[in-house]
């Protein structure tokens, strides 16, 4: 089985290129994998080449010695090199990436996302730039190729797509015949058609549907979307990294709304029945904001009296007990519930919250410590917690590693150790 799909995946990566050996110029489109997990081209002249850990070396086998024979390069069917990392030359992203690095140090899950990295943005803010569909699967056919390497036979792909807020692209698809994934990537683009006579110098054209187009360039260099394609490029980005290998999917949206995220779902499952969804509950959303804003638009397309809330104000505390803040609090609590069953979110994270916790408790502990309460400030509401609740942090010389450390000295000391513990450690205090 590992053997199969190592087979189908390296091939996958030499589609569309000849591989050029320096000495004999022979050609080769198959790869195959040995017990060892070496991986070999066959030349079409019979030899077997092995990829070395670089991805750019061959090598020729004799039986038990070996004979280096020259450097692999990729090129065209014009004998040119592609821009930008070859496919044949991906086996280098597998054999060397941070991703086995990563695997080899104890991940069991791979998390990758669209956006390309010298632009790279939080998920959450404006400015955000994406790949075409073959550079994100190649990446995808890289995480994947990486876990069965190592003999991780069920290592987990997670792939997040962030098109629904990118409204820039770094490059404009590479197509070979309409409907392809270049095309379909390429018809979200936000082009004017063009002739001879407006035509501008060092104008990229496109072909669409027998027109010449101009994609809209902007002074960074960049191509736009056109507006409102966001949530049709984020299904196509979930169906084809589900169709090449990704297991979970992750979609950025800017607001916490069940049925946005639903309706992705829904037309994603159309093609791919079983496909689960994780979500960052992130802490870059106002929840409070949110859901009372979700609430005051459903209570007044039901025809209900909103007169007392101002919409745009409902973040003030005086709203707190009234109706529509206790509807939004209970949807915030079900929240990852409702949204399991209706949009098939399979899990759930969430970035930050110990930031904000530790921001938030150093904060109030510093009013409180410096104004009227003073050390009451602390050790009511910090170290009195800890010992009820029995947070072992309490013991923070034992946390740091006293015991440990004494342990140590007696072992080698014996008699003679110097220990930090006993009847005069105020650890003692504390049970």
């Amino acid at each position: 089985m590992k053997q199969q799909r190592l087979k189908r995946i390296v091939i996958a990566t030499l589609a569309s290129v000849s591989v050029c050996v320096a000495q004999g110029n022979s050609s080769s489109d198959e790869a195959t994998l040995d017990d060892k997990g070496n991986v070999y081209v066959m030349s079409r002249d019979g030899r077997h080449i092995r990829m070395t850990d670089t991805g750019h070396c061959a090598e020729t086998i004799f039986a038990d010695d070996r004979q280096t024979v020259g450097c692999l390069v990729a090129v065209n069917e014009h004998g040119q090199s592609p821009g930008g990392p070859p496919p044949s030359l991906q086996l280098e992203i597998y054999l060397k990436g941070g991703e086995k690095k990563m695997i080899e140090a104890g991940a069991c899950a791979l998390q990758i996302e669209n956006q390309v990295s010298d632009e790279k943005q939080c998920g959450h803010q404006d400015g955000k730039v994406t790949v075409p569909h073959e550079v994100f699967l190649a990446k995808i056919r890289a995480c994947r190729h990486a876990f069965l390497e190592l003999g991780v036979e069920d290592g987990i792909v997670v792939t997040r797509t962030d098109s629904l807020g990118a409204g820039l692209t770094q490059q404009i698809a590479v197509s070979h015949k309409p409907g392809d994934l270049g095309d379909q990537y390429n018809s979200f683009l936000d082009c004017e058609e063009v002739t001879a006579a407006n035509a501008r110098n060092g104008d990229v054209i496109i072909n669409r549907n027998g027109k010449m187009m101009r994609p809209k360039r902007l002074a960074s260099n960049l191509y736009q979307f056109r507006a409102g394609t966001g949530e049709d490029r984020c299904v196509l980005d979930c169906i084809t990294s589900l169709q090449n290998g990704a297991d979970l999917l992750w979609i950025e949206t800017e607001k916490p709304h069940i049925e946005q995220i639903a309706k992705m779902v829904d037309r994603i499952r159309e093609v791919i029945p079983n496909a689960k969804l994780a979500y960052n509950n992130s802490p870059s959303f106002n929840w409070t904001l949110n859901f009372r804003w979700q609430v005051y638009d459903a209570m007044k397309e039901a025809g209900k009296d909103v007169s007392k809330y101002n919409r745009a104000d409902l973040m003030k505390p005086e709203y707190d007990d009234t109706p529509l803040a206790i509807e939004a609090d209970e949807r915030i609590r079900t929240f990852q519930a409702d949204s399991a069953k209706r949009a098939g979110i399979f899990h759930h994270l969430i970035t930050l919250p110990t930031y904000h916790t530790a921001a938030l408790s150093t904060d109030n502990l510093a009013r409180e410590y410096f104004g009227e309460q003073g050390m009451l400030g602390y050790v009511k509401n910090v170290q009195r917690q800890e010992i009820r609740q029995g947070i072992a942090c309490v013991k923070h010389q034992n946390m740091a590693g006293s015991d440990i450390g004494d342990v140590h000295k007696e072992y080698f000391a014996g008699e003679s150790a110097l220990k930090a513990g006993g009847a005069h450690n105020t650890m003692n205090q504390f049970g």
